[in-house]
């Protein structure tokens, strides 16, 4: 690459159109009200507010471009030029045929559009610029844990080796770039996103359920929970139509993000927005550091306490029933246990001759005759057939005994 700087600054990404099989897509300044993310409020989540990074950033961007891309042709003897492509069309510098680029139908045909057009050429300056980062790159995460696949999906710019390592060792995932596609993340639901100013709590004081979670809500506990559990404070969020850049507080209560930039956005464009953005990362060269913001020391130094995953609940098959009747209606009361006495004659039509209560074969209620009952009876001191029952059923039962428990021994008869 002979001027790395002015191919930087003047490279477009090409224009995306949605395959025929796609959805149709909202209207313009419509939100889509398809961007269903399988999240919920989560009392551990500690993102609070959002803080914007318009104004001077487009400034910063391009001095630091300025400063550090080189206008003149790079050494590459310390890389292998074979590997490093520069793939967005750039006048006079780099014509491409997209014939081999399906219109994408879903979010998994967007990976080449993103992986082979913007993410492999910011890859390749970065080499040029610092040989030192060719063990880095950007590659799309298998998160097995996500459950919303067919909506979101997520690149890393990360080492070689950062998948088969644990994920508690640090500074092995460095930028998260998470897209949808754009029919599911409408213009004007990333403009949505981006001018967010706050996450709302767990549960309001006083409130005893969770706060519902609205659609920018949710994309940015996604995003957030995502960069938690990989531990990447700088992530990217792009329908490939429209970009934002982001980044998390130290203690994780923060985020900072810029307005929304266009695919063929220029001064910058996507490919200085995307480059700087990973420099600032690895802090390389005097680049952006995300700012300082009061937080408890706690968030500082303690890590998120995420929970594990939840394991799929299996349930155990049911316990056979106690009773025996097979769905057949003629035999409901036997196996229930209740005998009716109504007379076999009766019926609809000729009208009901016998007693309908049903009488339980085993009766759960003892009868007036039953010798328990019978005994206490006669022990009570009075009963309700008395004409002039005692004003305190106290006094029926005489002074309190050591030997004697002071009871009631002849509760009213109803």
């Amino acid at each position: 690459m002979n001027n790395l700087r002015y191919y930087l600054a003047w490279c477009t990404l090409p224009i995306m159109k949605n395959g025929r099989g796609a959805p149709l897509p909202p209207p313009d300044g419509h939100k889509s009200h398809q961007n269903l993310l399988q999240v919920r409020p989560e009392t551990w989540r500690r993102l609070e507010n959002i803080f914007d990074l318009k104004g001077k950033i487009d400034e910063t961007i391009l001095s630091w471009m300025d400063t550090h891309v080189p206008f003149n042709p790079l050494d590459s003897s310390e890389i292998d030029v074979a590997e490093e492509h520069f793939t967005l069309p750039c006048p006079e510098i780099v014509d491409i045929s997209l014939d081999m680029l399906k219109r994408p139908d879903s979010v998994a045909r967007m990976v080449p559009w993103l992986d082979n057009l913007p993410l492999q050429t910011v890859q390749s300056a970065i080499h040029l610029m610092f040989p030192a980062t060719f063990d880095w790159g950007f590659s799309l995460v298998n998160d097995t844990d996500n459950l919303d696949k067919d909506i979101f999906q997520y690149f890393s710019w990360s080492t070689r080796d950062a998948e088969t390592l644990a994920p508690s060792q640090n500074g092995r995932n460095l930028v998260t770039v998470a897209f949808q596609p754009p029919w599911i993340l409408s213009s004007q639901d990333i403009k949505t996103f981006s001018e967010c100013r706050s996450f709302p709590p767990f549960r309001k004081s006083g409130n005893a359920y969770p706060i519902m979670l609205e659609s920018q809500d949710r994309l940015w506990a996604k995003i957030w929970d995502v960069c938690v559990r990989r531990r990447t404070r700088w992530f990217v969020l792009t329908s490939y139509t429209n970009w934002v850049f982001g980044a998390f507080s130290e203690g994780w209560s923060s985020a900072f993000v810029t307005d929304v930039y266009a695919y063929d956005s220029c001064n910058p464009s996507i490919a200085e927005c995307l480059t700087f953005w990973v420099v600032s990362a690895m802090r390389i060269d005097r680049s952006a550091c995300v700012p300082k913001v009061p937080e408890p020391l706690a968030h500082r130094l303690l890590p998120v306490p995420i929970p594990a995953k939840r394991a799929n609940l299996e349930f155990g098959s049911p316990a056979n029933s106690d009773s025996n009747w097979d769905g057949k209606n003629d035999d409901v009361e036997s196996s229930a246990g209740v005998q009716s006495n109504i007379s076999d004659t009766a019926s609809y039509e000729s009208g009901l001759t016998g007693l309908m209560t049903p009488m339980n074969r085993e009766s759960s209620r003892r009868s007036l005759r039953d010798p328990v009952i019978t005994s206490w009876l006669a022990d009570a001191a009075f009963t309700a057939l008395e004409p002039n029952p005692p004003a305190n059923v106290y006094e029926t039962v005489g002074p309190f005994l050591p030997e004697r428990p002071h009871t009631r021994l002849g509760d009213w008869l109803v």
